[in-house]
Protein backbone atom coordinates (compact mmCIF):
# COMPACT_ATOMS: atom_id res chain seq x y z
CA UNK A 1 0.00 0.00 0.00
CA UNK A 2 1.07 3.52 -0.75
CA UNK A 3 1.44 6.37 1.37
CA UNK A 4 -0.88 8.61 0.86
CA UNK A 5 0.39 12.31 1.83
CA UNK A 6 -3.35 13.89 2.35
CA UNK A 7 -4.02 11.32 5.24
CA UNK A 8 -0.12 11.32 6.82
CA UNK A 9 -1.06 15.67 6.82
CA UNK A 10 -4.62 15.06 8.27
CA UNK A 11 -3.06 12.27 10.53
CA UNK A 12 -0.42 15.12 11.94
CA UNK A 13 -3.51 17.73 12.17
CA UNK A 14 -5.35 15.58 14.15
CA UNK A 15 -2.09 15.00 16.41
CA UNK A 16 -1.56 18.53 16.68
CA UNK A 17 -5.42 19.06 17.36
CA UNK A 18 -5.81 16.01 19.83
CA UNK A 19 -3.95 17.96 22.38
CA UNK A 20 -6.73 21.34 22.58
CA UNK A 21 -7.85 20.40 25.80
CA UNK A 22 -4.68 21.26 27.22
CA UNK A 23 -3.91 24.16 25.97
CA UNK A 24 -4.88 27.35 27.58
CA UNK A 25 -7.54 29.93 27.12
CA UNK A 26 -5.67 32.81 28.47
CA UNK A 27 -6.30 34.86 24.91
CA UNK A 28 -9.78 34.31 24.51
CA UNK A 29 -11.64 36.55 22.15
CA UNK A 30 -8.37 38.91 21.57
CA UNK A 31 -6.97 39.73 18.11
CA UNK A 32 -10.33 38.40 16.89
CA UNK A 33 -11.09 39.89 12.85
CA UNK A 34 -14.38 41.28 12.32
CA UNK A 35 -16.69 38.08 11.18
CA UNK A 36 -14.31 35.51 11.75
CA UNK A 37 -15.20 32.72 14.57
CA UNK A 38 -14.14 32.41 17.92
CA UNK A 39 -10.84 30.79 18.53
CA UNK A 40 -12.87 28.19 20.46
CA UNK A 41 -15.33 27.79 17.51
CA UNK A 42 -12.95 27.75 15.18
CA UNK A 43 -10.85 25.31 16.57
CA UNK A 44 -14.18 23.25 17.20
CA UNK A 45 -14.70 23.47 13.46
CA UNK A 46 -10.63 22.58 12.50
CA UNK A 47 -10.94 19.73 14.79
CA UNK A 48 -14.59 18.10 13.84
CA UNK A 49 -13.50 18.32 9.53
CA UNK A 50 -10.67 16.89 10.92
CA UNK A 51 -12.23 13.58 12.50
CA UNK A 52 -14.84 13.43 9.72
CA UNK A 53 -11.99 13.24 6.77
CA UNK A 54 -10.12 10.58 8.91
CA UNK A 55 -13.11 8.63 9.34
CA UNK A 56 -14.14 8.81 5.86
CA UNK A 57 -10.96 7.14 4.57
CA UNK A 58 -11.06 3.01 3.86
CA UNK A 59 -7.51 2.90 4.05
CA UNK A 60 -4.55 5.03 4.50
CA UNK A 61 -0.94 4.63 5.60
CA UNK A 62 1.50 7.55 7.57
CA UNK A 63 4.80 8.11 9.45
CA UNK A 64 5.20 8.49 12.73
CA UNK A 65 7.81 9.64 15.22
CA UNK A 66 7.58 9.65 18.88
CA UNK A 67 8.96 10.83 21.89
CA UNK A 68 8.61 9.23 25.15
CA UNK A 69 9.62 10.21 28.72
CA UNK A 70 9.85 7.74 31.70
CA UNK A 71 10.06 9.34 34.84
CA UNK A 72 11.83 7.49 37.47
CA UNK A 73 10.85 7.93 41.72
CA UNK A 74 13.79 10.04 42.16
CA UNK A 75 12.48 12.87 39.63
CA UNK A 76 15.26 12.01 36.77
CA UNK A 77 13.74 11.29 33.14
CA UNK A 78 15.05 9.69 30.20
CA UNK A 79 13.96 10.13 26.53
CA UNK A 80 13.17 7.56 24.05
CA UNK A 81 12.27 7.77 20.74
CA UNK A 82 10.63 5.90 17.78
CA UNK A 83 9.54 5.54 14.41
CA UNK A 84 6.16 3.85 13.53
CA UNK A 85 5.44 3.18 10.19
CA UNK A 86 1.32 2.64 9.92
CA UNK A 87 -0.90 1.59 7.70
CA UNK A 88 -4.96 0.93 8.15
CA UNK A 89 -7.22 -1.11 5.91
CA UNK A 90 -11.23 -0.38 7.60
CA UNK A 91 -12.88 -1.74 9.44
CA UNK A 92 -10.37 -4.12 10.97
CA UNK A 93 -6.71 -4.45 9.28
CA UNK A 94 -3.60 -2.97 10.27
CA UNK A 95 0.33 -2.88 10.24
CA UNK A 96 2.76 -1.25 12.20
CA UNK A 97 6.73 -1.46 11.92
CA UNK A 98 8.03 0.35 15.28
CA UNK A 99 12.20 0.95 15.10
CA UNK A 100 13.10 2.46 18.35
CA UNK A 101 15.91 3.47 20.89
CA UNK A 102 14.66 0.32 23.03
CA UNK A 103 12.94 -2.30 21.10
CA UNK A 104 12.10 -3.21 17.48
CA UNK A 105 8.20 -4.39 16.90
CA UNK A 106 6.00 -5.56 14.46
CA UNK A 107 2.42 -5.70 15.07
CA UNK A 108 -0.13 -6.80 12.36
CA UNK A 109 -3.94 -7.38 12.92
CA UNK A 110 -5.93 -9.18 9.89
CA UNK A 111 -9.64 -8.91 11.67
CA UNK A 112 -8.98 -12.41 12.66
CA UNK A 113 -5.55 -12.74 14.24
CA UNK A 114 -2.95 -10.06 16.18
CA UNK A 115 0.52 -10.59 15.72
CA UNK A 116 3.50 -9.19 17.32
CA UNK A 117 6.93 -9.61 17.04
CA UNK A 118 10.03 -8.39 18.66
CA UNK A 119 12.81 -9.40 16.34
CA UNK A 120 15.63 -8.09 18.22
CA UNK A 121 14.53 -10.12 21.16
CA UNK A 122 13.45 -12.83 18.98
CA UNK A 123 10.01 -13.32 20.73
CA UNK A 124 6.62 -13.62 18.67
CA UNK A 125 3.47 -13.84 19.69
CA UNK A 126 -0.02 -14.34 18.25
CA UNK A 127 -3.76 -13.87 19.68
CA UNK A 128 -7.03 -14.82 18.59
CA UNK A 129 -9.51 -11.74 17.34
CA UNK A 130 -12.42 -12.08 15.09
CA UNK A 131 -13.21 -8.21 16.12
CA UNK A 132 -12.84 -4.92 14.70
CA UNK A 133 -9.64 -2.49 15.25
CA UNK A 134 -11.71 -1.10 17.89
CA UNK A 135 -11.96 -3.78 19.44
CA UNK A 136 -8.70 -5.21 19.58
CA UNK A 137 -7.40 -1.96 20.91
CA UNK A 138 -9.87 -2.20 23.78
CA UNK A 139 -9.39 -5.72 24.47
CA UNK A 140 -5.76 -5.17 24.10
CA UNK A 141 -5.75 -2.52 26.86
CA UNK A 142 -7.89 -4.38 28.78
CA UNK A 143 -6.09 -7.77 29.23
CA UNK A 144 -2.96 -6.97 28.19
CA UNK A 145 -2.27 -3.78 29.34
CA UNK A 146 -0.66 -2.67 25.84
CA UNK A 147 -1.24 0.72 24.68
CA UNK A 148 -0.64 2.58 21.47
CA UNK A 149 0.29 6.48 21.60
CA UNK A 150 -1.03 6.68 18.31
CA UNK A 151 -3.98 4.12 19.28
CA UNK A 152 -6.76 6.34 17.94
CA UNK A 153 -5.72 6.92 14.81
CA UNK A 154 -6.17 3.04 13.90
CA UNK A 155 -9.94 3.21 15.80
CA UNK A 156 -13.22 3.55 12.74
CA UNK A 157 -14.50 6.27 14.25
CA UNK A 158 -11.15 8.15 15.40
CA UNK A 159 -12.64 11.01 17.52
CA UNK A 160 -15.65 9.12 19.03
CA UNK A 161 -13.72 8.44 22.56
CA UNK A 162 -12.30 12.15 22.60
CA UNK A 163 -13.85 13.89 25.59
CA UNK A 164 -12.37 17.84 24.66
CA UNK A 165 -13.19 19.78 27.76
CA UNK A 166 -11.51 23.26 26.02
CA UNK A 167 -9.68 24.25 22.75
CA UNK A 168 -7.90 27.40 20.84
CA UNK A 169 -7.02 28.08 17.98
CA UNK A 170 -3.52 28.67 17.80
CA UNK A 171 -2.84 29.14 13.81
CA UNK A 172 -0.02 27.64 11.50
CA UNK A 173 2.35 25.10 12.78
CA UNK A 174 5.63 23.23 10.78
CA UNK A 175 4.70 19.65 9.68
CA UNK A 176 7.45 17.73 8.00
CA UNK A 177 9.06 21.30 8.11
CA UNK A 178 6.71 23.14 6.40
CA UNK A 179 4.55 25.97 7.46
CA UNK A 180 1.12 24.92 6.96
CA UNK A 181 -2.36 26.39 8.34
CA UNK A 182 -3.99 23.03 10.21
CA UNK A 183 -7.60 23.69 9.10
CA UNK A 184 -6.01 23.68 4.59
CA UNK A 185 -4.59 20.55 5.25
CA UNK A 186 -7.62 19.45 6.79
CA UNK A 187 -10.02 20.74 3.99
CA UNK A 188 -7.51 19.22 1.53
CA UNK A 189 -7.82 15.92 2.70
CA UNK A 190 -11.60 16.30 3.04
CA UNK A 191 -11.59 16.79 -0.89
CA UNK A 192 -9.94 13.24 -1.61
Amino acid sequence: MRVIPKAAALAAALAVLLSLPSLSLAGKGKNKAPGQPASEEQATLILDQACKALAGLKSYSFQANVTLDKVYQDGSKIQSGRSMAVTVTRPGAFRIVTEGDEFQAVSVFDGKTFSLALPDRKIYGQIPAALDADGLMDMLATQYGLESPLGDLLSNDPCAKMDAKAGFYVGKAKVEGARAKLEEMVKHAARG
